[in-house]
């Protein structure tokens, strides 16, 4: 498969954002349900760049969160060494070690920012980004931002920051409520 150099890799995290995780009655993990529209998101990122996995899997045996995908027919759609388990690799979305690993393997070490970061929880996403990589919060909006159909959202920064601020206007009373100090 043909892919665009937009990203080197988009990364998903797995509950919340392409499946939701089902556990027994004994608190056994059994499965995943998944989410409406993540199958579609992925069929159209599928041809623009390699796709991988960071997921916290917690009490839950990699090989089991393996399965679970592969029974959903998934987890063929995710580059292999792309996947990154905690419970395998020993690390977690915590801190940045795990985006970087992620963006090393994905051959953008030295410019994290070609990789994204897909999942729903926000302080992820800002660790990721801590990392250097894009982020979105669902696949959808992913998947319109690497195929070119998103419209771009301006986040503040030093020089846009005080424009609003600047044409704002003043209460007029506010010359004239400025605290004056008794003499000394």
């Amino acid at each position: 498969m043909a892919h665009s150099k937009s990203y080197d890799a988009v990364f998903f995290d797995l509950g919340g954002t392409l499946v939701e995780p089902h556990f027994g009655p004994q608190g056994r993990f059994s499965g995943f349900t998944e989410l409406a529209n993540a199958r579609q998101a992925l069929q159209a990122l599928a041809d623009k760049c390699p796709l991988g996995i960071i997921s916290n899997t917690g009490d839950v045996p990699p090989e089991a969160v393996r399965k679970a995908l592969l029974d959903l027919q998934l987890l063929e759609m995710f580059d292999r060494q792309l996947v990154l388990l905690s419970g395998e690799i020993h690390l977690d979305k915590s801190t940045t070690r795990i985006f970087e690993l992620a963006a090393e393997r994905a051959g953008a070490a030295a410019n994290p920012s070609r990789c994204m970061f897909v999942g729903d929880d926000a302080t992820e996403r800002r660790t990721a980004r801590r990392a250097g990589f894009n982020t979105r919060k669902s696949p959808d909006t992913a998947s319109r931002a690497v195929r070119g159909t998103a419209k771009p959202v301006p986040g503040p920064n030093l020089s846009n920051l005080a424009d609003p601020l600047e044409h704002a206007p003043l209460p007029a009373r506010l010359d004239h409520a400025t605290p004056r100090l008794p003499p000394l």
